[in-house]
């Protein structure tokens, strides 16, 4: 999964994902031309490979600097969040998160490279949420499906459980010019929901508290990458999340969410990331 600066939100999109007809490739504009043109609307993809497999020259642990480009609430700051929620949002912009990604060799010979989603997704919570956030990572051997129980710095203590479907992929080898090595774009549409874990009873950490309605997002992250050398890669990354009402809401708030966003973002963030290499990894001990 790729992940931007607001990991506390982890990754979000929308319930119109179902009224949006799953288009093949061929039908949509490049990544690159999505991002550039500054597209609003789920691109319709559909879970197109079990994975995404990157080039075997992204093998290794990576440090990262993660740098805020832009914020935008396409929608208004009230379904970003609120005022003081975009406020915070856009104080964001000009500075930049470090934390770790690993990409490793995967598949029943060790012959294809997938990022290590746990792994990368855990680095960057601890990196925003506090280095004692992550408290347990439930295990999956599917890719498409991770589940987090996370303690947030300033939660007071409380918990939350947030589970991520993977519900749409695709992937792209660019054109490489310039000083580039090789290009290559990859794009995900990740179904986030946040619950309220129950703390009271350390055998049911990670339930979610009952009378709750847990937070329901879709975030598209695309990203855009170009390897500029063995050791460094070179990104620009766009996060857009849309909200997705929940039969359990407020029916008000729910049609709000609806007549307001119109299938639309109402979230949308960029990033420049600089990936450069600190340790290699070989397939016998990926």
């Amino acid at each position: 999964l790729a992940v931007s600066n607001t990991a506390p939100a982890l990754v979000a999109a929308a319930s119109v994902a179902s009224a949006a007809a799953t288009a093949t490739a061929d039908e949509l504009p490049t990544l690159r031309e999505r991002v550039e043109g500054g597209a609003l609307r789920l691109p319709g993809y559909s879970v197109e490979t079990s994975d995404v497999y990157y080039p075997k020259t992204f093998a290794g642990v990576w440090e990262c600097r993660s740098s805020t480009v832009a914020v935008e609430a396409p929608c208004g700051n009230a379904l970003f969040g609120g005022n003081r929620t975009f406020e915070r949002a856009k104080a964001e912009v000009g500075t930049s998160l470090m934390y770790s990604t690993r990409f490793r060799y995967a598949g029943p010979t060790n012959n294809v490279v997938v990022a290590d989603r746990a792994y990368n997704i855990e680095s960057i919570c601890r990196a925003t949420m506090g280095a004692n956030a992550v408290l347990d990572v439930p295990r999956s051997e599917d890719p498409n499906e991770l589940a987090f129980i996370l303690s947030p710095e300033g939660a007071e203590g409380q918990l939350y459980r947030a589970d991520l479907k993977v519900v749409g992929r695709h992937s792209e080898v660019g054109e490489t010019t310039g000083d580039s090595l090789l290009s290559f774009d990859v794009c995900e549409v990740v179904r986030q929901v946040v619950s309220a874990a129950n703390p009271a009873n350390p055998a049911s950490i990670g339930t979610p508290r009952p009378n709750r309605p847990p937070l329901i997002k879709d975030i598209e992250t695309t990203t855009l990458y170009r390897q500029i050398s063995p050791d460094c890669i070179v990104a620009s990354q766009k996060t857009l999340s849309f909200l997705v009402p929940d039969p359990n809401q407020d029916p008000a708030m729910a049609g709000y969410i609806v007549r307001v966003a119109q299938g639309r973002a109402v979230d949308v963030r960029t990033y420049d990331v600089v990936y450069r290499r600190v340790r290699e990894l070989a397939a016998s001990n990926s």
